[in-house]
């Protein structure tokens, strides 16, 4: 999901001469990447909000995007699946902070 979305984007740069089709798979990869670390920190943000822990998503989430950028771990088969655990494991560390 995450891919073809990239890949539209890049195609549109392409198609309106921003970049040239040399530079395209370059740029898909670029704003895959971009989009890979922006959406799970909206919904940790989003998840803060609604349960009022909003400093904590925050505080979780920063080092814990740095952490799987560089180190790599677990990769799952799927976009989806690997931003939905993301996303679970700061929900669960935020709801331990908060009631430790």
């Amino acid at each position: 999901m995450i891919f073809r979305c990239s890949g539209k984007i890049a195609r549109h740069l392409c198609l309106s001469e921003i970049i040239s089709e040399d530079e395209y798979e370059l740029y898909q990869y670029a704003v895959f990447s971009i989009m890979s670390t922006i959406i799970p920190l909206i919904m940790v943000m989003t998840i803060g909000g609604i349960l009022g822990l909003m400093k904590n998503g925050i505080v979780m989430i920063i080092p814990f995007l740095t952490i799987r950028k560089f180190c790599g771990g677990f990769h799952a088969k799927r976009e989806w699946i690997c931003i939905l655990l993301s996303v679970i494991v700061v929900t669960v560390c935020i709801i331990f902070d908060n009631l430790l």
